[in-house]
């Protein structure tokens, strides 16, 4: 994965006052930080910063971090944080973790699908339930995501992380979890078939004759009754 460069500047890390005051100026209070070393304060480029991370993933892009005002000026840095205003969704403070190429960290990696599932067309449902996978692998070998094909799914079948093409990264996850998978639609209960006109005619007249039947049995009842007195 290329690196995306960023200047910065160094700060005070000051108070709450300081940083509000460097948000007014279109900073954003930024820290370095990585394992063993001193903390960082920095200062952001507001416009920049978010103009960059409209263009790049902010979980696993490598970026080229220099800071004015310092001999060693070049970081190789990951975002790990981001925080923002609730309301406005401006960027209220950055933290930057200083990665060596040399040295294996780890990232969340987005998947992506490609294709239409042959279940699908069959009326079954896509469900998409892992969308992101950690990965540990040297810094420059970060993939932007991984694409997983799932073309060839019919109903009732999954993808699971043990079937994700890993690239020469390592994947930490459970190798069972499902990624995808499609499922069938419920069955709707079908109507009962409507009788046919004879067959409606038949019952009507069946149920008549019955009737009659049973009057025929109560005349007869009253019948025997006036002849006994």
């Amino acid at each position: 994965m290329a690196t995306v460069q960023i200047k910065a500047e160094l700060r005070n890390a000051g108070t709450k006052g300081t940083a509000r005051q460097l948000r007014m100026a279109g900073r954003i209070p930024a820290i370095v930080y990585g394992a063993g070393e001193d903390n960082i304060p920095v200062a952001l480029d507001s416009a920049s910063f978010e103009l960059m991370l409209r263009r790049v993933s902010s979980g696993n892009q490598i970026l080229d971090l220099q800071v004015q005002g310092r001999q060693a000026s070049d970081y190789k840095v990951l975002i790990k944080d981001v925080q923002r205003d609730p309301v406005s969704q401006k960027v209220l403070h950055v933290d930057l973790q200083h990665v060596s190429m040399t040295h294996k960290v780890r990232v969340h990696v987005p998947i992506h699908l490609t294709g239409t599932p042959a279940g699908v067309k069959e009326g079954g449902i896509l469900e998409h339930l892992l969308r992101e996978v950690e990965v540990e692998c040297l810094p420059a070998e970060i993939p932007e995501f991984i694409e997983l094909e799932v073309g060839h799914l019919l109903r009732g079948q999954a993808i699971h992380v043990r079937d994700l093409p890993a690239g020469g990264v390592n994947i930490h996850e459970s190798a069972d979890r499902v990624v995808v998978t499609v499922v069938g639609k419920a069955k709707e209960e079908e109507p009962a078939p409507a009788a046919a006109p004879a067959e409606e005619e038949a019952a009507a007249e069946a149920a008549t004759a019955e009737s009659g039947k049973e009057k025929d049995k109560a005349k007869d009842k009253d019948k025997d009754k006036d002849k006994e007195k």
